[in-house]
Order: C-alpha cells, then sequence, then structure tokens
C-alpha cells in the first residue's frame, strides 16, 4: 500500500497548545490512502469516491479538531468536564491486497471525548479493485460453505468464550438477532486462518471489549468455492 504506483497515504496529528497542566488537551489523527487513478490495474477514481463515502467527516477534519477544542475548552471553563480533560480522537482507512482481484480495506476510528471511557468502532470491507464489485461470505464460501463456516464458527467462538455449548447464547449475556449466532462483517484472512471480530456492543456490553478470534486455515480450506476470491 505504500507503493505511490498504487497509492500514497494521506495523514497528520492535529494537536492543541499545552494546557496549564502541560499536556495537550486535544489531539484528532487521521489516514487514509489516496489510490492512483492512473493505474491501470485498479479502478482509483472508485475507490478514493469508496474511501470518501465510507470514511466518516473526511475532508473536514481541521474543522473536526476546532470544534473539539472549542467543546474541551467550554466545559473545562465551565466546571462541566465529566471524566479526563485529555481529549483524543483519530480516523483510519488501511488497507491491504490479498491478491490481484481482493482488496481489504479497514475503516476505524474511535478515542476518547470526555465520560466514562472511550469508544472504538471498525468495519472491513472486501472489494474487487479493478470492478468495484464488493464481496460477502457468499462470495468466499457459497450457501453451502457458509453453512459449515458456522457451525465451525460458533464451535470456536463458545470455546474461546469459554461457554457451555447446549447453553442459549443470550442466557449467556450474548445478543445475536433471534439467538443466533452469526460471522458479521469484520473478518479478514491471513496465512493462519479467518480473523474474526465484533466490535464494543456488537454482541455483546461495552465490558466484554472488542471480541477476537480465529478459524484456523486448515479447518476452512475446504470450504472455499472455486470461484471464491481468495483460497487457502
Amino acid at each position: 500500500m505504500h507503493d505511490r504506483n498504487v497509492a500514497i497515504i494521506i495523514s497528520d496529528s492535529l494537536r492543541s497548545e499545552r494546557s496549564p497542566d502541560g499536556y495537550p488537551y486535544v489531539q484528532l489523527d487521521y489516514e487514509y490512502p489516496v489510490f492512483n487513478v492512473d493505474n491501470p490495474d485498479l479502478n482509483g477514481a472508485w475507490l478514493n469516491e469508496f474511501i470518501r463515502l465510507n470514511m466518516t467527516d473526511i475532508g473536514r477534519y481541521d474543522t473536526m479538531f476546532m470544534e473539539m477544542e472549542q467543546m474541551n475548552l467550554e466545559m473545562r471553563q465551565s466546571g462541566e468536564m465529566f471524566g479526563g480533560e485529555f481529549w483524543d480522537y483519530f480516523y483510519s482507512a488501511t488497507g491491504y491486497f490479498n491478491n490481484d482481484s481482493y482488496l481489504t480495506l479497514m475503516f476505524s476510528e474511535g478515542g476518547y471525548m470526555g465520560g466514562a471511557h472511550g469508544n472504538y468502532t471498525s468495519v472491513t470491507c472486501h472489494l474487487n479493485p479493478q470492478t468495484g464489485e464488493q464481496y460477502t461470505l457468499e462470495s468466499f464460501f457459497g450457501e453451502e460453505g457458509l453453512a459449515q463456516l458456522l457451525e465451525i464458527g460458533e464451535k470456536l467462538f463458545r470455546e474461546h468464550e469459554g461457554l457451555d455449548p447446549e447453553v442459549p447464547l443470550s442466557e449467556s449475556g450474548y445478543w445475536f438477532a433471534d439467538d443466533q449466532f452469526h460471522l458479521g462483517e469484520n473478518y479478514t484472512f491471513d496465512m493462519n486462518g479467518m480473523n474474526i471480530a465484533y466490535n464494543h456492543y456488537e454482541i455483546a456490553p461495552y465490558s466484554a471489549g472488542v471480541i477476537t478470534f480465529t478459524i484456523p486455515a486448515d479447518q476452512i480450506k475446504g470450504l472455499f468455492l472455486e470461484s471464491s476470491p481468495f483460497r487457502y
């Protein structure tokens, strides 16, 4: 992704002047790729527009920073500050090519802006960088393979979370729709296997954190479609 023929990285860190306490009281960081529109091996214009539509507040980070700074200052002066006085927030789009026809883009944002705790969220997108096609789980596994993947995934999820295999997920404190296990869209593939992630509040209370686990490659390599954009 650092090859200038593919994309350049736009990034900055905006920081307040130091407060009387000696530290910057607001910081905003951002980073995202801008793809080369002249590269014939990818649809750079479409990818750049996709990032613009999916990355929160892109193009107005200077304004966002000034708004954060003004809000923080007003709360400090009024005595209404709840929680820590140092606020930091980030916006990020990162990507990597699994192969020439499969690009993974992850949009993330989070930080702390007062209150009891910070927050963090991410969304992963699976794309053909040449055609703009967006891949789903069925693009990789098909209907039959996906059914088997869900069985394997639920077994490993329950083991990871220390859950009884017979107890309904809702009774164990999880919020899956209709009490049926699902993988969601935040997954990536690497040499070890399929990495699954659930954001804060996605399937459990904030205290559960970001829940992650991996389905080993050797357990799913036989499930991929022949036409899948990625296979082990």
